[in-house]
C-alpha cells in the first residue's frame, strides 16, 4: 500500500469515528427536554465543521435556513452531509436511492416520517446507504388502499400490491451499508422492511423496533439476495442487535428468498425479542414454503421438543377477530409465539408443508443448509439471547 493510500485510510477512519462519536453523542442526550434540540444542534455543527461536511435542518415550524420537508433537504444534500430533523410529522416519499446521508432526529418520539403506503410505489424511504438515528417511520392504510385494484395485471402491479416502510433495494449499495440506530417502523400495510441485496453491502439494526401489523401477509422484514447473479457473492450482511420485532399481522416475521444459491447472506442476530403468532388455519399460510424447521402446531402440543421458546395459548375462534385483539392488547406482556385456533376454519393440510412464523423460498422449492432451510441465508455464529430458539445459532454436531 502506497503512502497516500495509507493517509487515505486514516482520513476515512478519523472520519468514522468522529461520526459514530456524534451519534453516540447523540443518543447519550435526553430528548424529553426543548433545549436539547439545541444542544444536539450545536454537537453536530461542530463536528460537520470540523468534517468539512455541511448541516442541513429540518423543521415543521419556521427557521432562518431550515427546510420544511426532509426531501428538499435530501435533494440538496451532498454525500456525507448531515441532516438534522426537528420534531414534527413529515408525510412524504423520500428518495435516499443514490445518496450517502446521515439523517438524525432530536427525538425519535416525536421526529415521524410518514406516508400512505398502500401502494408498492409509494414507500415512507427508498435508500440504498446511510446512517439513521432517532426517527419513527410509519407507512399508513390510507385513501389509496380504496383505490386498489381486484386483479393483478401487468399495468397495475405496483398498485395491486402494497408499500414497504423501508425499500432497500438498488445497485448504489454495492460497497455501502445502512445503519439504523433508535429507530422505529410500523407497518399497517407490507413488510416494515423490504430488502434486495447486493454484494459488498450490510445492514444493520442497532436498538430499533419494528411492528407489523399489516393484514395481507406481511411481517416485519423480507429480504432476498440479488436477482442477478453478476451483482451477488458472498459478501452480505444483515445484523438486528437489541430489537423488538412485533409480528401482529402477517403470518411471517422473517421472508427469506433465495434467488441463487451461489450467493451466501450472513444474518447475525442478537438479543431480539419477538412477538409473533401461529394459527392453526392452514388457508392463512403459503403453500409452496421450503421451511424445514418445527411445525409450531406440534410445538404447541408438545412445549417440551424446544423449551427455550415460549410458547402461549391466545384464544379460540374467528383468526381475524383474535387478530384485532391481539394487536390491541400490545404491549403484550410477555415476549413470545401466541397460538391461535379456529376450529372452523377449513382444514386443508395438502395446501400446506408446515405451520411457522418463517417464510423461506429456493430456487427450484429444495431445501438447504441455511436458516429454517434457506440456500443463501445463514445465521452467524455469534447469533443468541433471542426470544425464538431457531433464531439462536446452534452448532451442528
Amino acid at each position: 500500500m502506497s503512502m497516500t493510500e495509507k493517509n487515505t485510510c486514516k482520513y476515512i477512519l478519523r472520519l468514522v469515528c468522529s461520526v459514530l462519536a456524534v451519534i453516540f453523542m447523540v443518543l447519550a442526550v435526553p430528548s424529553h427536554a426543548s433545549a436539547s434540540d439545541t444542544d444536539i444542534e450545536q454537537m453536530l455543527r461542530v463536528f460537520t465543521a470540523q468534517s468539512g461536511k455541511h448541516l442541513l435542518i429540518v423543521s415543521r415550524e419556521y427557521m432562518p435556513g431550515a427546510y420544511s420537508s426532509v426531501s428538499e433537504a435530501v435533494n440538496a444534500a451532498q454525500k456525507g452531509d448531515v441532516i438534522l430533523i426537528y420534531p414534527g410529522e413529515y408525510d412524504e416519499c423520500i428518495d435516499m436511492i443514490n445518496k450517502d446521508l446521515i439523517l438524525i432526529g432530536t427525538d425519535r418520539n416525536r421526529c415521524i416520517l410518514k406516508h400512505d403506503t398502500s401502494f408498492y410505489s409509494d414507500p415512507v424511504l427508498s435508500a440504498s446507504a446511510g446512517i439513521f438515528n432517532n426517527l419513527t417511520f410509519i407507512g399508513y392504510r390510507g385513501p389509496n388502499f380504496a383505490l386498489k385494484p381486484d386483479v393483478e395485471t401487468e399495468d397495475n402491479k405496483f398498485q395491486y400490491y402494497s408499500g414497504y416502510v423501508v425499500h432497500i433495494d438498488y445497485d448504489y449499495e454495492v460497497g455501502r451499508s445502512v445503519t439504523f440506530n433508535n429507530c422505529s417502523f410500523l407497518s399497517e400495510n407490507s413488510n416494515c422492511i423490504g430488502l434486495g441485496l447486493r454484494n459488498h453491502f450490510s445492514i444493520t439494526f442497532n436498538d430499533c423496533i419494528l411492528r407489523s401489523t399489516g393484514e395481507n401477509g406481511a411481517g416485519c422484514l423480507f429480504a432476498h439476495d440479488p436477482f442477478y447473479l453478476q451483482q451477488g457473492g458472498t459478501d452480505m450482511h444483515i445484523t438486528l442487535n437489541n430489537v423488538v420485532l412485533e409480528s401482529l399481522g402477517g403470518p411471517y416475521v422473517f421472508a427469506f428468498d433465495t434467488i441463487h444459491p451461489e450467493n451466501r447472506i450472513d444474518v447475525k442476530l442478537v438479543n431480539v425479542t419477538t412477538y409473533c403468532f401461529v394459527a392453526d388455519v392452514e388457508e392463512f399460510y403459503m403453500p409452496n414454503n421450503s421451511y424445514s424447521g418445527i411445525d409450531y402446531r406440534v410445538q404447541y402440543a408438545n412445549p417440551e421438543l424446544h423449551p427455550a421458546t415460549p410458547f402461549y395459548f391466545w384464544g379460540e375462534g374467528s383468526l381475524s377477530q383474535n387478530l384485532r385483539e391481539l394487536r390491541l392488547a400490545v404491549p403484550l406482556r410477555q415476549p413470545g409465539v401466541y397460538y391461535i385456533s379456529d376450529p372452523n376454519a377449513p382444514k386443508r393440510d395438502d395446501l400446506i408443508k408446515i405451520i411457522t412464523p418463517f417464510y423461506i423460498t429456493n430456487q427450484g422449492g429444495v431445501i438447504g443448509n441455511g436458516f429454517g432451510g434457506s440456500l443463501g441465508f445463514y445465521l452467524n455464529p455469534a447469533s443468541c439471547g433471542n426470544t425464538i430458539d431457531e433464531m439462536n445459532y446452534h452448532a451442528i454436531p
